[in-house]
């Protein structure tokens, strides 16, 4: 992983690798095998990325839901960036989370909220960063969730 500016001040690089080893040795996301000034080496997480539309099938919403829900419950922590560029589901239908940069202290309902809000951004195609309020999950896919 090659790590992007920081001049944001959101996080710092040290908290980011701490965090993400902390969640590795709880089972979520890959470990930390090595750093160096501009990335470290992760451990291989084997899965693909979901689409936009196999994000929102059942089964991957109750993989999501269930995984982050394990994730507040065994770390008593959020993900707080969790889209779909940030996960990969296994053959099996697992799903891991991945990126654990702007992780921070347990509230799941903002978690939650996020996720659904990053729903709105495709991620492809010319305009993948402006948000798309058509693609925010309807009522009965956020009471599945």
């Amino acid at each position: 992983r090659i790590y992007g500016s920081t001049e944001h001040g959101l996080f710092s690089r040290e908290d980011e690798v701490r965090r993400t080893s902390f969640l590795a040795s709880r089972g979520f996301g890959p470990k930390v095998l090595h750093t160096f000034a501009e990335g470290r080496i992760e451990s291989w997480v084997d899965g693909r990325t979901p689409s936009n539309e196999m994000m929102k099938s059942s089964a991957a919403m109750t993989a999501i839901a269930r995984k982050l829900r394990a994730l507040h419950d065994q770390t008593g922590m959020n993900h707080n960036d969790l889209h779909r560029n940030n996960m990969l589901f296994a053959e099996d239908g697992s799903v891991e989370f991945l990126d654990f940069e702007y992780t921070g202290p347990v509230d799941p309902t903002y978690d939650v909220a996020n996720h659904f809000n990053e729903w709105m951004y495709p991620y492809t195609g010319a305009n993948q960063h402006a948000p798309q309020p058509t693609l925010y999950p309807h009522l009965v896919q956020r009471r599945e969730f």
